[in-house]
């Protein structure tokens, strides 16, 4: 009876911490660079195979993590391999998601790992009822995660809040879909799409994961979301952009881009829709009106690698060329450029002005912001 009373009192106190994470607003990002010759380059490291996903940061290490399953910890300063996590189990690649102290790996047969990222051990292992094959979304002390239901199995994807400390379960929220898409969360909401099947996107309250409403796509499934306080947005491979009401889901506005799309990110009420020819249109939020595109002038389109990052007043995103590119996000104009000589296997990845990228012979380049 007290062990129960206990963990009701824990469970209270982690979702009032939720709560606060939600109100205190955008994670601190490194100042702006406002000139690409305060990059120097620090070292770089080869990590003798193919990378699986673009690299994160968290503290003082640097994990890699490979398409054989291996997960690499590198010296953030020195680029020095410290620990490498293997496991004899299938690994979902796609699926790591990092936190600041843990990183989380899914395996075969629904498992889900929690990996201190200062030494590659594990701290827990949970198995759930399907398998974790896409990127959880990690907020604070938060972990939300969707499954892709197991072959033969008659449960349907769900969607979990975990605590990340631990692994325990706070709440889950099944569907009747086949998968489910990475969550995206803006205060007391979270959202998640299907990408197949019946091409519905999900609102659930963040909390408790109470379903609040449903939207069915009109067009091809949402493969990338974005939401703010006052919307949420969806983009799908048909070039076409919806944003919807958050507290109902209701229609604000569809705009039509004229190339394939492969990512959309925003800021505030700035949405950018990012595509595979290397345009980059700036829409607002409240209404979906065009602000500003890129190229503009005279700039050549230049086909971008990976997820751009947004820092200030400025978006920053390498380019299959090896290029480091900041533009304005007011006017879409380059501010700065700076060449790599390198081929670039994914984004960019910046954190407490170091910028991390992996190029595609398996090295990863590490660049600081020198200041003068």
């Amino acid at each position: 009876m007290l062990r129960s009373k206990l963990k009701s009192i824990l469970v209270i106190w982690f979702i009032l911490l939720l709560l606060l994470s939600g109100c205190s607003g955008e994670k601190g990002t490194p100042e702006a660079i406002m000139t690409g010759g305060d990059l120097a380059q620090v070292w770089v490291q080869d990590t003798g195979g193919d990378l699986a996903r673009p690299v994160f940061r968290a503290g003082d290490v640097v994990l890699v993590a490979l398409k054989d399953g291996s997960l690499l910890g590198l010296d953030a300063a020195s680029g020095e391999v410290i620990w490498q996590f293997t496991t004899p189990y299938q690994v979902w690649s796609n699926s790591l998601g990092v936190g600041e102290k843990t990183a989380f790996l899914g395996l075969e047969s629904g498992r889900l790992l929690g990996i201190n990222t200062k030494n590659g051990q594990v701290q827990w292992d949970i198995t759930l009822n399907g398998e974790v094959r896409v990127p959880p979304l990690v907020e604070n002390y938060s972990l939300f995660v969707t499954t892709t239901p197991q072959s033969g199995s008659d449960t349907g994807a769900t969607v979990l809040m975990l605590n990340a400390f631990n692994g325990d379960i706070l709440w889950e929220h099944e569907t009747q879909e086949t998968s489910l898409s990475t969550p995206v969360r803006t205060g007391e909401n979270l959202y998640v799409a299907n990408s197949e099947g019946s091409r519905t996107l999900y609102a659930l309250e963040s909390t408790s994961g109470e379903l609040h409403w449903t939207h069915s796509t009109a067009g091809n499934p949402p493969q990338w979301l974005y939401s703010n306080t006052d919307s949420v947005v969806y983009a799908s491979g048909d070039s076409q952009i919806t944003a919807l009401l958050a507290g109902n889901g209701q229609l604000l506005w569809t705009q039509e881009i004229p190339s394939p799309l492969v990512s959309i990110t925003g800021n505030e009420d700035t949405l950018l829709a990012i595509t595979a020819d290397g345009e980059i249109f700036a829409h607002q939020l409240s209404d979906g009106s065009l602000t500003w595109s890129y190229p503009t002038g005279d700039q050549p389109t230049a086909i971008i690698q990976g997820e751009s990052v947004w820092i200030a007043d400025q978006l920053c995103f390498i380019t299959q060329s090896g290029e480091i590119v900041a533009l304005d996000t007011q006017t879409g104009e380059v501010v700065w450029q700076i060449h790599t000589a390198t081929t670039p296997a994914a984004g960019l990845t910046i954190s407490d002005n170091w910028w991390f990228f992996p190029d595609q012979s398996g090295q990863i380049y590490a660049y600081e912001q020198q200041y003068r």
